[in-house]
């Protein structure tokens, strides 16, 4: 979560949710990043870097075409990725802010958000169909 594309910057720190925490179970660590390029090129780029670092594309949002009714940028949809962390399996979510209000003025600047999630008895917030 310390790498990011060139034209994206860090909004917030690293978020934790512990999964007792809630009654899912889920464990989450994210960070919500802004960037000024285009969402298609985000998740590019996350692609190519979860690959690098072990974790396997499941879902590639980039085939999906998301749009808010007063922008016209179109964004790809969630993006998933799964990797082995010995005693659970850990998934990686890639979701942009495609749904936002400040999208009405096709704002230079936009927010994703990056996130893993398990849960020691299994799943995730962005696991497979």
């Amino acid at each position: 979560m310390d790498r990011y594309p060139a034209d994206a910057a860090a909004l917030s720190a690293k978020y934790v949710t512990l999964g007792c925490e809630d009654d899912d179970d889920i464990a989450v660590v994210g960070r919500r990043y802004r960037f000024t390029g285009n969402p298609h090129a985000v998740v590019d780029y996350y692609k190519d870097a979860a690959g690098k670092q072990g974790w396997h594309l499941f879902r590639d949002g980039s085939k999906e075409r998301l749009t808010h009714p007063q922008s016209s940028d179109v964004w790809p949809g969630e993006t998933c990725f799964s990797k082995d962390l010995g005693k659970f399996t850990g998934y990686l979510s890639l979701a942009g802010d495609y749904t936002s209000p400040e999208l009405g003025s096709d704002p230079p600047t936009k927010t994703y958000w990056l996130e893993i999630s398990f849960a020691a008895s299994g799943g995730g917030w962005c696991t497979p169909d």
